[in-house]
């Protein structure tokens, strides 16, 4: 089944390649390639880090212009910055994304240690902090929708924070590292298992994957998954399989979660410089 998975994802990375940054295309091809659909369009700012798209509407994060962009031209910009004068001088928006309750908008704002919690018409409604210095990058919700976890890519951590009544309040955080790790790292990418059972963090430099058991607001680290590859920058969670995007080492690395912690990949593709993986199940 790996060996079948890998041959099928090869084969739309490879599709994909065909396609200009920035098209729309169309995911239900019977043979599985990708169709332009549409053409371009600015996001008036300078590396769109993350989009979030609902009902036809887009949602941008511009990093370098601390700018959150409701497409096509509605945009809303952030002025501060962190405790990190060489990585927070400024607002650097990573992550947009709904609360669970579909109220509102959520942005990490990496610069800042800001998640600024928004209306879709891009009018602020609250603003949570995080520790200074952490940089939240990404969040993930529980399926109940009380609490977030949101991957600290300066401080190597994960923030838990709970969520209720239009509000974020940070709890706590838990490192994505080994207890004494040395390692240079940076926190990356953050997923939350179907079951709501298992929390997984992407660490870059220590070039692993940190896996937490969870229960509500508590996280217990269980082990690591070695990346096989540099710079783990995105991992995807697809079925019974987890496939780890190593952009210094141009591949992606398969492996399967029958093992709760697995060590060693069931199979390995190529692909220049992966950025993101986005599963398609059908």
């Amino acid at each position: 089944k790996g060996v079948k998975l890998a041959d099928v994802l090869g084969e739309i990375v490879v599709k994909r390649r065909e396609l200009r940054l920035g098209d729309a295309v169309d995911l239900h091809m019977e043979d599985g390639s990708l169709a332009r659909i549409g053409g371009l369009e600015s996001t008036h700012g300078t590396i769109g880090a993350h989009i979030y798209a609902e009902n036809g509407q887009v949602w941008c994060a511009n990093y370098i212009n601390g700018t959150l962009i409701a497409m096509p031209d509605k945009i809303l910009p952030f002025n501060g910055r962190g405790a990190d004068p060489g990585r927070q001088s400024s607002s650097h928006p990573h992550h947009v994304c709904p609360t669970p309750d579909g109220a509102y908008l959520c942005l990490c704002d990496l610069g800042r240690d800001r998640i600024e919690l928004l209306t879709r018409e891009l009018e602020p409604v609250y603003s949570a902090e995080v520790p200074a210095g952490s940089g939240p990058r990404h969040l993930v919700f529980d399926a109940a929708g009380s609490y977030a976890y949101c991957s600290a890519e300066l401080s190597s951590e994960v923030c838990v924070l709970s969520y209720g009544e239009g509000r974020l309040r940070f709890l706590h955080s838990v490192s994505t590292l080994p207890e004494g790790c040395g390692a240079e790292n940076a926190a990356s990418a953050i997923r939350l298992s179907e079951d709501g059972e298992r929390l997984y963090v992407s660490n870059r430099g220590h070039d692993s994957i940190a896996v937490f058991a969870v229960r509500g607001a508590g996280l217990t680290l269980l082990g690591h998954i070695p990346a096989f590859g540099r710079s783990p920058r995105d991992f995807a969670l697809a079925g019974e399989y987890l496939l780890c995007a190593n952009e210094l080492s141009d591949n992606v690395q398969v492996f399967s979660l029958k093992d709760p912690v697995p060590q060693k990949p069931v199979c390995t593709f190529a692909v220049e410089m992966p950025w993101c993986v986005l599963p398609v199940i059908k």
